[in-house]
């Protein structure tokens, strides 16, 4: 190793020696710059290799002749005698090649040249006519004969009448038949013939295939290993089909089932394809659980709400029953409140629960004021049929409100109502199908002691669709209507307003409207807004948006307020978390204003 000398004292302090060096940024400094390439072994090149040119042939044909010459591997030193030996070699090596993909009677030669730094081998091929599949036949025999997921397989094979032979679609379709004989529980199945007859002469091959599946196992006794939730509790969890035919598809539901609940930090299941009991697959189960207590805090930004801020409190077991509880608060320009939630699980904890709620609330925008205390109680299930999410619930509302000419106002509501949820979408933060589809109907009598009569009906729905060039389609679409016998005794929360980032952009949150005698919006009864927006990709995670916006909240005895139109153009940038919105939107009347609208959220 090399002697290093520095200027500095030998006896001086380590620490000191690299300050100087570093101030100095010369001599000393340079030489401590590269200690830790003088201290690190250098690694050692590969040696180069005999470089293969293959003529006649390209692609993945190519790629597989070069994968099984033996000179590839050879180094630029090795002996002639060895490269000489090598190279009578190469010929059938490369026929073996050819013949993965068909061709049994190529004319091959190989040499090769010395240029003075390392062996070149040239292999020319003339691959001539390949063989061509004439037949297949697989026989399914057991009870997967009856198994229509073989149906449909059978008809989706890998190797097929009438193309080149291709070994490795002949595999592939072998492995095809035995993993989805795994996966639907044939664990005794097997080939009882396998054969790939090939006529070289006539340029004919056959595939002959039989499956033995053998029976069909079922699950067996599900062992759900924890001890920090009450066992009943976990079994409607897992919702498993014991005794079922054995599907590997429901390992992978109930492993997701599980972790969704939000009880668990970690899942492992594990079957016992092993040890199998009689014709019964048992399954074990691990569960780990989530941390029981959670703080958050987060802050962020969008133009209808401005900088805002939360902060939350979760108990995700606050007994074995798996009780939840939750709290937070929340500040931004327009709206600052507190809320808590009581969650008690129901018959199918996954989709069923019972809640009880409370919250307080100031909202300040350009049309209202308004201060808001609430106590609720809502139960929510499943309706599995048709995938719908519904929740009843009961609202004790009192709202202290500014409104137009109305000031400081106050109504007390109690609201039953009915609400009906369902989302399908092929990814959660970025889907390229996909809808989403709400519809709530609410109201209350003032004979139960509310200050006014009313019936609402609000109709929301949003609609992905991916275009073949990865660009997309997003529509949506909000109708609302409302009868009410005193509009003046109902809060602003209740009535109809639009126009903000996910309404009609160009336009200030909730800004739109039926105004009073002195202009001031008051919100309407009646609310029909609709969107068209494309948005096309320009880099990965980077896409760029046009859209139109219109509608309008209306009400019947007025006549000043007519469609609002809003247009622009936007860049979304599709985050871990979800995609971030930025849209310069131009309402489409007089006013020249351009509007930013910057947003953070799922698409559905």
């Amino acid at each position: 190793m090399p002697k290093l000398t520095c200027i500095a004292p030998c006896n001086w302090p380590l620490g000191l020696v690299l300050a100087l060096a570093i101030v100095s940024g010369s001599g000393c400094g340079k030489l401590l710059s590269k200690l830790s390439d003088v201290v690190k072994p250098a690694s050692t090149p590969e040696p180069p290799t005999t470089e293969v040119v293959v003529n006649g042939v390209d692609g993945a044909i190519a790629d597989n002749i070069r994968a099984h010459l033996s000179l590839s591997a050879e180094p630029c030193d090795a002996p002639d005698w060895r490269v000489t030996r090598l190279l009578k070699r190469a010929g059938s090596e490369t026929e073996q090649a050819l013949r993965a993909f068909g061709y049994y009677a190529p004319e091959v030669k190989a040499r090769f040249e010395d240029n003075d730094e390392c062996w070149e081998v040239h292999i020319d091929v003339v691959p001539g006519e390949p063989v061509l599949v004439a037949a297949v036949s697989v026989q399914i025999e057991g009870q997967a004969s009856f198994d229509p997921k073989f149906d449909g397989l059978l008809d989706a094979l890998p190797l097929k009448e009438g193309e080149v032979l291709n070994h490795a679609q002949y595999e592939a379709t072998k492995q095809a038949l035995a993993s989805l004989g795994a996966e639907r529980g044939y664990l005794d199945g097997r080939f009882t013939e396998a054969e790939l007859r090939v006529d070289v002469a006539r340029r004919t091959a056959e595939a002959h295939l039989t499956y033995a599946s053998g029976k069909r196992y079922r699950f067996g006794e599900l062992k759900l290993t924890q001890d920090f939730l009450r066992p009943d509790l976990v079994e409607r969890l897992a919702a498993f089909p014991e005794d079922e035919p054995y599907e590997s598809n429901e390992l992978v539901e109930l492993n997701r089932r599980l972790t969704e609940s939000g009880y668990f930090a970690r899942v492992d299941v594990r079957p016992g394809l092993d040890t199998p009991e009689a014709d019964r697959v048992p399954v074990d189960v691990s569960l780990t659980p989530r941390r029981r207590h959670e703080f958050t805090a987060g802050a962020g930004a969008a133009t209808d709400t401005g900088p805002r801020a939360r902060i939350g409190y979760e108990n995700r077991r606050v007994n074995r029953r798996g009780h939840r509880f939750e709290a937070a608060a929340k500040a931004s320009l327009i709206e600052t409140g507190v809320s808590a939630e009581y969650r008690v699980p129901l018959k199918d904890p996954r989709t069923e629960w019972l809640s009880f709620q409370a919250g307080a609330r100031i909202e300040d925008t350009d049309t209202s004021e308004s201060e808001t205390l609430k106590l609720g109680v809502r139960q929510t299930k499943s309706r599995l049929r048709g995938g719908w999410l519904e929740t009843r619930f009961f609202d004790i509302q009192r709202e202290t409100f500014t409104v137009g000419n109305q000031s400081n106002a106050t109504s007390t509501l109690l609201v039953p109502g009915l609400s009906w949820l369902r989302t399908v979408a092929n990814h959660p933060l970025r889907p390229t199908r996909g809808y989403r589809v709400n519809f709530e109907i609410k109201g209350t009598e003032e004979a139960i002691g509310s200050d006014t009569s009313f019936l609402r009906g609000l109709l929301t729905a949003e609609w992905v669709y991916g275009l073949p060039w990865d660009g997309r389609i997003l529509l949506r679409g909000e109708l609302g209507a409302l009868a009410v016998t005193n509009f003046d005794a109902l809060p602003p929360s209740q009535r109809f307003f639009t126009g903000g980032d996910t309404s009609i952009r160009g336009y200030t949150f909730e800004s739109l409207g039926p105004t009073d005698d002195s202009g001031e919006v008051i919100g309407g009864k009646y609310l029909a807004v609709g969107s068209f927006e494309y948005e096309h990709p320009i880099r990965p995670n980077w896409s760029i948006a046009g859209f139109i916006d219109g509608g309008n909240a209306f009400d019947d005895s007025s006549s000043n307020e007519g469609i609002k139109v809003g247009v622009g153009l936007g860049v979304r940038w599709h985050s871990p978390v979800g995609p971030v919105r930025l849209d310069l939107a131009h309402p489409v009347d007089d006013n020249p204003l351009i509007r930013i609208h910057l947003r953070l959220g799922p698409d559905l």
